[in-house]
């Protein structure tokens, strides 16, 4: 639910819709 969004990483769309999430980059925002 958190990965589920195009809007909410405003980076690409949602190709994992029930797949495991891609391997986002955490040093980006730094929040996880």
């Amino acid at each position: 639910a958190r990965f589920a969004g195009p809007s909410r990483l405003g980076r690409r769309t949602e190709p994992w819709r029930g797949r495991a999430p891609p391997p986002l980059p955490r040093r980006r925002r730094g929040r996880l």
